[in-house]
């Protein structure tokens, strides 16, 4: 096929679509408003790297529930400065330590995340800390049937992250004077059926991937058809540039949807060797780069 003008503009929109496919649904959960920090308190009857990725899930839970801006205790450096992270340090996880070190700092709240092995499995207890009023917001608890069950942590997880005036409940989202009420330390155990676990983002990665091979795969069909048709028969000039011209524009178009398609499947696939196969020697990575660049590990 001979060579036609390219449309900047048609591949302009093409590039914004794909872009939308891969940060819409972060985007669609607004700005959060308030600054959580996640923090593992002392665990029982745990290694620690099993409490570890307890408390990181739970990070991951609180950054999706679109509230908060979430940091880990590993963060605080970045975004608070090191005499505050050496200072969350030694406090450990204790709450009477937390509260009045964090008193008048960034952080609004605190999600403090205790694993505690049992005989039926891993209890994993909530504590919701009000940093401004130097109260607990709320505490409830999970069992969870083993220390990897993560689906397991999702309702407890979110019902103590409601426990603050700020939170507007989805049903009332039309009426925004309606504002729930904080209410004291009240303990709720979750423990019936495990609830979806949040979704990763190497699992949008992988859906745009495959929305693009799928546009990439039938804009080349309909490139291919074009060809055809004007080999088909004779046509006059007009034509024949016409024909180029669409045909020349779906391959480039097609060119474009697979190139973002392999992007964002290599993409997905680095994140989710990192996330589950690695987490741990990840998290220590963060760490260090933290120490000198501010870096989100989620996005």
């Amino acid at each position: 096929m001979n060579s036609i003008r390219p449309r900047p503009l048609l591949t302009l929109a093409v590039l914004l679509l794909s872009a939308i496919c891969w940060t819409g649904p972060a985007a669609a959960q607004g700005a959060p408003k308030l600054r959580l920090l996640v923090a593992g308190a002392p665990a029982s009857g745990l290694s620690v790297k099993q409490a570890a990725d307890l408390v990181e899930e739970s990070a991951y839970i609180a950054d999706d529930f679109g509230l908060y801006t979430v940091s880990r205790t590993y963060q605080v450096e970045a975004v608070a400065g090191r005499a505050l992270a050496t200072t969350v340090e030694r406090c450990g996880g204790k709450e009477a330590c937390l509260v009045p070190a964090l008193s008048g700092s960034l952080f609004d709240y605190v999600l403090l995340v205790q694993p505690t092995a049992v005989p039926q499995g891993v209890d994993v207890s909530y504590q919701l800390l009000d940093v401004r009023a130097g109260l607990t917001a709320s505490t409830t608890l999970a069992r969870l049937p083993g220390p990897v069950e993560f689906a397991y942590l999702l309702g407890a997880c979110q019902e103590a992250l409601k426990a603050t005036p700020d939170y507007i409940a989805p049903s009332m989202a039309a009426a925004p004077l309606l504002v729930q009420q904080q209410q004291p330390a009240r303990a709720v155990m979750f423990a019936a059926e495990p609830a979806a676990q949040a979704m990763r983002p190497y699992t949008w990665l992988y859906g745009s991937a495959a929305l693009m091979f799928g546009s990439g795969t039938l804009l080349g069909f309909a490139a291919d058809d074009v060809q055809q048709e004007l080999q088909a028969r004779p046509h006059t000039s007009a034509r024949v540039a016409e024909l180029q011209e669409e045909g020349e524009a779906k391959q480039t178009y097609a060119n474009i949807a697979f190139g973002v398609g392999a992007a964002a499947l290599a993409t997905g696939v680095i994140f989710q060797l990192v996330d589950s196969e690695n987490l741990e020697a990840s998290r220590l990575e963060l760490r260090t780069d933290l120490r000198s660049v501010s870096l989100d590990w989620r996005f």
